[in-house]
């Protein structure tokens, strides 16, 4: 079993070949279109017809201390998926974690968060609370005296 962390957990994921489908539509799953095998093809999502083109591998580089880095690869094609600069994903050929191409192809599981964000960047935890609200701004509150509106009539 593949083992994905998360901040308190370690999680097992099935070994071998997978379906990626919508919650709400099961039978809709990732696909690579008429099966190809073509570095820079987009997958897309189209009913399951269990072909190899449709099924996915799970393929764990390395545990960080809150997260898994991993790559999707698709079972027919051999190729991981990778976020292309322009933000599209295709599959390209497998390439080394060190280099630019293959930290395109990491994927990060774990604590929301944390994964590839640098601790200065890292968001902060949802507030449970709404937010105060704000009073709505008014137009004396410019501090420019040429664009302030007159004061009002005396009583």
């Amino acid at each position: 079993m593949a083992q994905f962390r998360d901040i308190n957990e370690t999680h097992e994921a099935p070994d071998g070949e997978l379906y990626i489908s919508l919650a709400s539509h099961p039978t809709l799953v990732w696909d690579m279109p008429r099966a190809s095998t073509a570095p820079g093809t987009a997958p897309i999502i189209y009913t399951r017809n269990n072909g190899a083109h449709q099924r996915w591998r799970f393929e764990v580089d390395h545990h960080g201390t809150k997260y898994t880095f991993f790559r999707i690869i698709n079972v027919h094609s051999g190729l991981a998926l990778a976020v292309q600069p322009d933000r599209t994903i295709t599959q390209q050929p497998h390439a080394a974690s060190d280099q630019p191409s293959g930290r395109r192809q990491m994927w990060a599981m774990g604590y929301p968060g944390f994964a590839g964000v640098a601790p200065s960047t890292r968001p902060s935890p949802p507030s449970r609370t709404p937010p105060a609200r704000r009073a709505p701004a008014c137009a004396s509150s410019n501090t420019d005296p040429s664009t302030r509106p007159p004061p009002p009539p005396a009583p």
